[in-house]
């Protein structure tokens, strides 16, 4: 079998017996041979070089059975055939069992996943490396480095083994430190940091325009802390319990109690914070309401409201410690 790898650049060499070569004085009934296996190889040398041969093998070793079954690895030309699968790192290729040789992008092993199952490749044999050199693909890092880019642009993930440096400031969008803490600090200070161009175009807030689910942030000392507000600024709640318990839910409160019976109003200690407010009134005629539980509470005259429609306020002055003013009974 004569392929295009045998056959000689001076035309005169070419002059093997029939049908692989076209020798001086060669009989008549020759020449279709030799025509026809020119043919042949061309067509083999074609098909070799189209895309239509696929690999086989496995894991990342490859094996590719071309139709010019070459004898030699010199004798390869450009192969062009499609892979069967992707691989997971550096792989090797062996052509009709001439032996198996690195796969190589730009001299170098490929990195898992540069071999795409069902992509066309392009490989020449490079007999100074003793390799195929894939001429179609190029490594990401290799990428990386030919356009200037660091190592992390060659990446397919990233995690924070990735990452070196200054932490990046809090003018820049960073938290300006590496651990929770000094975040925490450092975004807090930010927050809290305001000059007059920080209250450019601010306009007066009325009760009005927020809805009763709305919340402020206020600072106390160094803390900030979350107020909810609605209608000038105290919820009003309804509460038809006869045996009702004073949350921190209800801090800053207008509290309605609907309870036809008499109300035990539960206030215990670890509830609100110096400064909190919780308005209270009896809204029936035949019960009033009982102020007791864990926390202390001050009154000049009694600690429950005098009759239907009594008012009265407990307010915090002191760590669990309330005053209670307003229309009391002894």
């Amino acid at each position: 079998m004569s392929n295009v790898s045998q056959w000689d650049n001076a035309a005169g060499n070419n002059n093997n017996a029939p049908p692989d070569g076209w020798p001086e004085g060669q009989a008549p009934s020759t020449v279709n041979d030799v025509g026809r296996e020119n043919m042949a190889a061309t067509s083999r040398w074609y098909d070799d070089t189209k895309g239509v041969l696929v690999t086989a093998g496995s894991g990342n070793n490859y094996t590719l059975a071309t139709n010019s079954s070459h004898v030699a690895l010199a004798d390869q030309s450009f192969l062009i055939f499609r892979a069967d699968r992707a691989n997971t790192g550096a792989a090797t290729l062996n052509v009709d069992g001439l032996g198996a040789k690195g796969l190589k992008s730009g001299g170098a092993d490929i990195a898992s996943g540069e071999i795409v199952a069902d992509s066309i490749l392009i490989v020449a044999y490079n007999s100074t490396n003793d390799a195929y050199d894939i001429l179609n693909t190029i490594s990401a890092a290799q990428m990386s480095t030919k356009l200037g880019l660091g190592s992390l642009a060659a990446k397919s993930t990233i995690n924070g083994g990735d990452w070196s440096g200054t932490d990046l400031a809090v003018a820049d969008g960073g938290t300006g430190a590496s651990n929770a803490a000094t975040a925490r600090t450092n975004l807090a200070a930010a927050a809290n940091t305001f000059s007059g161009a920080d209250y450019t175009a601010l306009t007066k807030i009325i009760g009005s325009g927020l809805s009763s689910d709305a919340d402020f942030l206020v600072m106390d000392g160094s803390t900030i802390k979350r107020t909810e507000y609605a209608e000038a600024g105290v919820r009003v709640l309804t509460d038809a319990s006869a045996t009702p318990t004073l949350t921190t839910n209800h801090m800053n409160t207008f509290i309605k109690y609907t309870n036809a019976a008499a109300v035990a109003l539960t206030l215990d200690t670890g509830v609100g914070e110096i400064g909190n407010t919780v308005i209270i009134k009896q809204t029936t005629a035949a019960g009033q309401v009982t102020v007791g539980g864990t926390a202390t509470v001050t009154a000049a005259i009694g600690k429950k409201t005098r009759k239907q429609d009594s008012v009265i306020v407990l307010i915090c002055d002191d760590t669990d410690t309330w005053s209670l003013y307003g229309d009391m009974a002894a």
